[in-house]
This record gives C-alpha cells, sequence and structure tokens, in this order.
C-alpha cells in the first residue's frame, strides 16, 4: 500500500493523499473495534472472576491459582486481600512427581479455612488437572461458577479443607 501510494504521489498528489487519509482513518476503525467490540475478546474472563471471589472472600481464606502463567492478568484485577498461591509450582516434565505436587497441595490448603481455586488455561502447566483433582477429592466442594469468555474459561470453586461438622 505504502509502496503504491510513493508510486502515485508524483503524478497524482491529491490522489496519494486521499489514500493516506483512508488508510490511517481505516487502521484507526479497526484498532478501536479490535479493543471495544466483544466479537474481539479473545482473552480469559479473569476480571468477573476475580471481582467474585474479592466479593465472598473472608479472612482465613486463600486462591490457589491453578496454572501460574495466570498469575499476572488474574492479580492484575484482583483487589481483595488474601493470598494468591500459584499451582503447580513445579513445572510439568515426563518426570514430574505427582506425589510431590499432592502433597504441596495439601501443606497449602491445611493453612486456610477455605480454599478458592481459580482454575483457568492449564493446558501447558497442569494440563490433567491435577490441582483440581486433588480438591475434589480430598476437600469439600461448596460451590463452582464457571465464567464464560472467547478464551478459555476461567473456573471459579470453592472449597472447605476440613469437614464443618468433625473435628479433626
Amino acid at each position: 500500500l505504502g509502496l503504491s501510494i510513493a508510486l502515485i504521489f508524483p503524478q497524482k498528489p491529491a490522489l496519494a493523499w486521499t489514500l493516506v487519509f483512508i488508510s490511517v482513518v481505516s487502521m484507526a476503525f479497526s484498532n478501536y473495534r479490535y479493543f471495544t467490540d466483544e466479537s474481539y475478546r479473545t482473552k480469559e474472563d479473569h476480571r468477573s472472576s476475580a471481582q467474585y471471589v474479592a466479593t465472598n472472600e473472608r479472612v482465613g481464606d486463600a486462591i490457589i491459582l491453578d496454572a501460574p502463567e495466570n498469575i499476572t492478568a488474574f492479580t492484575h484485577y484482583y483487589r481483595g486481600d488474601l493470598p494468591v498461591i500459584p499451582m503447580p509450582r513445579l513445572a510439568l516434565t515426563p518426570t514430574f512427581d505427582r506425589e510431590q505436587l499432592a502433597e504441596e497441595i495439601a501443606s497449602v490448603v491445611a493453612k486456610y479455612d477455605r480454599v478458592w481455586l481459580v482454575h483457568c488455561r492449564t493446558l501447558h502447566s497442569d494440563p490433567d488437572d491435577l490441582v483440581t483433582k486433588w480438591l475434589d477429592d480430598h476437600a469439600l466442594l461448596l460451590g463452582r461458577l464457571i465464567f464464560p469468555s472467547y478464551g478459555s474459561y476461567p473456573t471459579v470453586s470453592a472449597y472447605l479443607p476440613r469437614d464443618p461438622i468433625r473435628k479433626e
């Protein structure tokens, strides 16, 4: 486009300036639509999941963020007071130790009265959803909410680490 305008400019400068103007206006409109039109919304809805946790949190709670690569996006929107703990902390490799991850989750969960799990786009860090499966098997699920978006759907789950009836 630039080369065409440069070739036209010596013979027809008015046409070249018109093409430059149309190009700039088109690019500006395209950028505007990209950042404002819902159909271009390709990221996860971390804003809604962070606001949901912040609205419902209590003292003694903690947030486990499954997929540590989401920590920057989630904490950008999260305005609460709870600690945000990324899990798994270990890089998943072919020799990944599942028992070590389970011990790590157990030690983190034992410190808190209630745990929020924010699960989103775990394809690289937790492809088998080990964190979610461990919490589903070892803690009491209070509720799970899915936030639709055009990328991966963020899921927020609340757990009680201990049985509320039996004192352990």
